[in-house]
């Protein structure tokens, strides 16, 4: 069974904004530097590594089973994060709708990092996950089935080094956004 990282604050060797949120414990949550180094050290806790990534922000069941069955798919799941600032690029504010992310980028991580099939967690703050695959290498880049590989912007760099796209079943559909908008309605009536 892998091991969750863990990390303490004054391990790191530059202070990390997500460690110092969470007041210098945080299990499952990586740098990049780290996680490759992690990787590299125990490859065999790791590969075949399958890679998802998004912006979990208010978890939902679908998430939860879309997380399980990505984790199917090899011997250890990471999940790439989109910080805040990424979120706030690719969800900006819609009128009458709270600014995204609801809940702050540490939180999610640490959410994510406890839930059973997750192994890892890295924050990125691009707007694709393009630089984090092309370090990774992932054998299985997973997504959800609402996703076309041909319209999919990391699709080019898992190809590039030979990795697999599989895009997994919405089992229950349902959205972050959908959940708010219900919120949202209900606090009008």
């Amino acid at each position: 069974m892998l091991s969750k990282g863990v990390w303490y604050k004054q391990e790191c060797p530059t202070p990390d904004p997500v460690i110092e949120t969470l007041n210098g414990m945080i299990s499952g949550i990586y740098t990049l530097e780290t996680l490759q180094a992690t990787i590299a050290a125990a490859p065999q806790h790791w590969r075949p590594l399958v890679f998802t990534n998004g912006c979990f922000d208010l978890i939902h069941a679908g998430h939860v089973r879309y997380l399980q069955a990505a984790k199917q798919l090899g011997r250890s799941l990471v999940i790439g994060l989109n910080s805040d600032d990424s979120v706030r690029t690719i969800k900006p504010q819609s009128p009458g709708s709270p600014p995204r992310p609801i809940v702050p980028e540490a939180q999610r991580a640490e959410v994510l990092a406890a839930l059973k099939p997750v192994d890892g967690v890295v924050i990125f703050a691009e707007t694709t996950a393009s630089q984090l695959l092309a370090a990774l290498q992932p054998e299985v880049y997973a997504k959800g089935g609402d996703y076309q590989i041909a319209t999919l912007p990391e699709a080019m760099t898992v190809q590039s080094y030979g990795g697999r796209i599989e895009l997994i079943n919405i089992e229950i559909p349902s959205s972050t956004s959908a959940i708010i908008r219900r919120i949202l309605a209900g606090a009008e009536n």
